[in-house]
């Protein structure tokens, strides 16, 4: 409704012609000579409110709106004044109502649209807020900062792919604004649109935005273009800029591990721990899993940053409502939610149990955050389940709803932190049990996950203290096993690069597990035993020319180390058998490259740390029956790989015993583990019912 309508006595356009030149006191004499004669006339009221508002005076503002509303007078304008005074009293809740009276009235008052989208953002009622915003576009759709604004929300709610065309448009609208292109490229990233990303972070630092967090994401996405010389250069930038940038550190220390940049990683490995004493903000956390696999790191270190990042990243979530009760005696409903469900390792591992779940006692849902691979994996495990839903691209809060409407009893995180770990969707409490299970080997540190599932060799009893869960051990070893893996013939050592004649030490675990205390272990048996090789996986070319590099250092000739190309399972499972000796690393040991070797016969020479990763060998070993292969010492470890180096009859003895095992032991008997497995999941959810009951 207009404000001034041209029949209005002259009075009131004098007036408002001393407001609109800033002689409030002269105008506020008018309106109120006007409202003596017409104390509801709604322009004359609209107009001495807002002069309230200008002078400080929101309850007089108040006073004069609610009086034209009370006599049935008042207009959009009206209610839209009623609504900023009361925001500014602190009244929110009546400020939205008056907004929305205000909109009812007048659709298009975009005015109280953008007064009412500050007062939720505010509030932090994002549902709304989203709903604000799409009202505001179709008004006005060349609003960038309006586009902005609601592809972060999408963003944060975990519904990229609807925030991705909103950044789109804030930056095509305003392409000169630095942090409408940073947007845009954190969504292009997280979607894997990485050229665009690229683009779009040089452009924010093109338009002046050169800071370190912008250097530093330009580096996550260099490395996953395979850019890796470029990514460590901005992350170098990036830490020049800002030295208390720990994320930045901590993803050029993860870079320098995988390529085994050993003295460079040395330099930030004190200022990583060092950070988790400081107080915390945005720039001092770091993914949890990067620093578990961090040499020099501790159990109680990994808890800590855990509990940081939990804190800082998912404390601000609201659970669901409370899950209905159970139904007495019906059968318990158990959740799996991964981005794993194709040809993966935590697939290798896990498929078979699916299967076996009893089905008298349990249903058995899939939640996959990944991709569609239709991959004959995922068509395996789209049978193995009572029913898959595809969750990737929910939001958090929205994938969470589905499996709450699903009742589910127990949910499994088959992720926690690892890539493509989805936890804001447990944040948001979908199942009154969650558990923390096999793809992250530690403590997630969050209040919303209840158990860790592990066993009494992984995390001793005098360790519960390191995990923020409850742990949950199961009998015999804590990881499942598929015995319908492949075991196919083994190939001949020349198909592989390899010697006739000679040992072959081999270690197939990812280079950043491969630290320089290890390496120069290998080295030693290398030198020890004539004609040895040792053969590793080429994950990276930097890596193989600073292992090359490294192994003349030490006195080894580098023509006897084999890399070996990454293979499908079943071949790699095939040229596996060309081995005499697994090698595990230290800090964190082999987990399915370790079940893999020991599946098709291949001695595993391990040592055990404290923390959850550096001990997963060793209880796979005591699974096997092999108990004594895992050590606690790095000379007993050395040691013992010596002696069966250079004891072809030991080793032969050992391949019978595994090869025999293969059938019996409870490592690969997948049966007793299901069964063991739901005994878990009913012992969690008798402590449940237990602990309700208080």
């Amino acid at each position: 409704m207009s404000i001034i309508n041209q029949q209005q006595p002259d009075a009131l356009q004098i007036a408002l012609h001393h407001h609109r030149n800033g002689q409030l006191a002269q105008a506020e004499a008018i309106y109120r000579q006007i409202l003596a004669v017409l104390p509801h006339h709604p322009d004359a009221n609209y107009l001495l409110g807002r002069l309230a508002l200008q002078c400080g005076q929101p309850g007089e503002a108040v006073r004069l709106a609610q009086r034209t509303i009370a006599a049935m007078t008042a207009g959009s304008m009206l209610y839209a004044l009623l609504g900023e005074a009361q925001v500014q009293l602190g009244q929110h809740e009546a400020a939205i109502a008056a907004y929305r009276t205000a909109l009812q009235l007048q659709p298009d008052l975009l005015d109280a649209w953008l007064e009412l989208s500050q007062l939720l953002a505010a509030l932090g009622r994002h549902d709304e807020l989203i709903d604000a915003y799409q009202h505001i576009l179709v008004l006005r759709p060349d609003m960038a900062a309006v586009h902005n604004n609601l592809g972060s929300l999408y963003k944060d709610a975990g519904n990229v792919r609807a925030a991705l065309p909103c950044c789109r448009a804030a930056a095509a609208n305003e392409p000169s604004q630095p942090v409408f292109q940073f947007n845009l490229a954190n969504v292009c990233w997280e979607l894997g649109e990485l050229a665009e990303a690229e683009t779009a972070y040089r452009r924010t630092l093109e338009l002046g935005m050169a800071d370190a967090v912008v250097w530093s994401s330009l580096g996550g996405v260099l490395q996953a273009l395979k850019k890796p010389d470029e990514a460590l250069d901005c992350w170098r930038k990036a830490i020049a800029l800002d030295p208390a940038d720990a994320d930045a550190r901590m993803q050029l220390a993860h870079l320098l591990q995988q390529r085994c940049q050993w003295d460079e990683l040395a330099t930030h490995i004190a200022p990583l721990r060092q950070s988790l004493t400081q107080p915390v903000t945005p720039r001092n956390l770091f993914s949890p899993f990067s620093f578990l696999v961090l040499p020099e790191t501790t159990a109680a270190e990994h808890r800590l940053c855990a509990e940081r990042w939990a804190h800082n990243r998912y404390a601000g979530i609201a659970p669901l409502s409370a899950a209905p009760a159970r139904v007495a005696g019906s059968k318990i409903r158990l959740g799996y939610l991964s981005a794993d469900f194709h040809d993966h390792a935590t697939a290798q591992l896990m498929a078979e149990v699916f299967e076996l779940h009893d089905r008298e006692r349990f249903e058995v849902h899939a939640f996959s955050c990944g991709p569609d691979t239709s991959d004959a994996m995922r068509q395996r495990l789209q049978r193995a389940f009572d029913t898959f839903t595809d969750v990737r691209d929910d939001a958090f809060v929205d994938a969470a709803r589905k499996i709450r409407e699903r009742g589910i009893d127990i949910l499994i995180d088959l992720k926690g932190y690892t890539e493509n770990g989805r936890p804001a969707i447990l944040a948001h409490r979908p199942a009154p049990i969650q558990v923390n299970y096999l793809a992250y080997p530690g403590t997630m540190g969050a209040p919303f996950i209840d158990y860790l599932l592990a066993d009494e060799y992984i995390v001793p009893p005098d360790a519960d203290a390191l995990y923020s869960e409850q742990v949950i051990r199961l009998p015999a070893c804590y990881q499942p096993n598929d015995r319908q893996r492949a075991l196919p013939q083994a190939r001949q050592r020349s198909d592989c690069g390899l010697p006739d004649d000679g040992v072959v030490f081999c270690s197939f675990n990812h280079t950043y597990k491969i630290t320089p205390g290890i390496f120069d272990i290998w080295c030693g048996l290398l030198r020890e035993v004539p004609g040895s090789v040792l053969w590793l996986l080429a994950s990276n070319d930097a890596a193989v020319a600073n292992l090359q590099r490294e192994a003349e250092k030490l006195g080894v000739d580098a023509g006897r180390l084999i890399f070996a190309p990454a293979l499908p399972h079943a071949e790699h499972l095939a040229r596996l058998q060309c081995a005499d000796l697994f090698l595990d690393s230290l800090p964190v040991n082999a987990h399915t490259s370790c079940s893999d070797a020991l599946w098709v016969g291949v001695p595993v020479v391990s040592c055990s740390g404290a923390a959850f990763a550096s001990r997963v060998a060793g209880s796979l070993l005591r699974a096997m029956g092999v108990p004594e292969l895992a050590t606690t010492t790095l000379a007993g470890y050395q040691a013992l790989a010596l002696d069966l180096a250079r004891d072809p009859a030991r080793r032969l003895a050992l391949r019978g015993q595994l090869a025999a095992a293969r059938t019996s032991a409870p490592l690969f008997d997948s049966v007793r583990f299901t069964r063991q497995l739901e005994d878990a999941y009913a012992k969690m959810l008798a402590l449940h019912a237990d602990a309700s009951l208080i």
